[in-house]
């Protein structure tokens, strides 16, 4: 247990971390409920049901804590130590995915009932693959970004048309979902190679013994 105390403290997680995630998940439950729909004259001859837009949006709050928490603040350790870096990466992540996506379902039952859930829990997890997979390639401190940007793009009326913004439409959910899937194993196999760290490694070598950024 020790072990597990001093990699999740590593990687950011304290009072100050679960209170903003928790934060996050209130005010994606206010959003939701609030049932605002954001549509283009365009949008307007789609048929089909559509995902409230502000519901995206919503859901990129949340991401955005978890994927912060990706950014290992005593990468030193590990690099200098002999445990293989691989594992721990890896069961870390595995960690943050259950945990994450046991917070998707939830956010999706909390989601009111004309909303497609299924959409809910496709989205959430796209939001988390992306935010994983920007982890890798640009740093865990801008990882946020690509899933806010996506959120934000998708829900931007006449930005993307709804014709092929798969993440607003309630019949795209099963498509959105394999591709949520397809990106969270990419994510995966390139932070436990990598972590947030970059492909040269480059951003560890700004961390350095004792410094964090706390």
């Amino acid at each position: 247990m020790s072990i597990v105390r001093q990699v999740v403290t590593a990687r950011g997680w304290n009072t100050r971390t679960v209170a903003s995630l928790v934060a996050a998940a209130a005010a994606y439950w206010v959003v939701a409920h609030v049932g605002i729909r954001l549509r283009s004259p365009a949008d307007l001859l789609t048929a089909g049901p559509v995902l409230d837009k502000m519901i995206l949006v919503g859901l990129a709050m949340p991401v955005a804590v978890i994927v912060r928490s990706l950014e290992d603040r005593c990468a030193w350790l590990l690099a200098t130590g002999a445990r293989r870096r691989w594992r721990v990466r890896a069961a870390y992540l595995a960690g943050v995915y259950l945990a994450s996506l046991t917070l998707g379902v939830a956010l999706a039952w909390a989601t009111p009932g004309q909303q497609s859930r299924l959409l809910v829990v496709s989205d959430f997890a796209l939001l988390l693959g992306l935010g994983c997979l920007a982890a890798v390639l640009f740093g865990a401190q801008l990882a946020w970004t690509v899933p806010v940007g996506v959120a934000l793009a998708c829900s931007t009326p006449g930005l993307i048309p709804l014709d092929v913004n798969a993440p607003s439409r309630a019949d795209h959910a099963w498509v959105v979902l394999w591709t949520a899937l397809a990106v969270l194993v990419i994510a995966f196999l390139l932070f436990t190679r990598f972590d947030d760290q970059g492909f040269g490694g480059r951003r560890l070598r700004t961390r350095l013994s004792g410094i964090t950024d706390e």
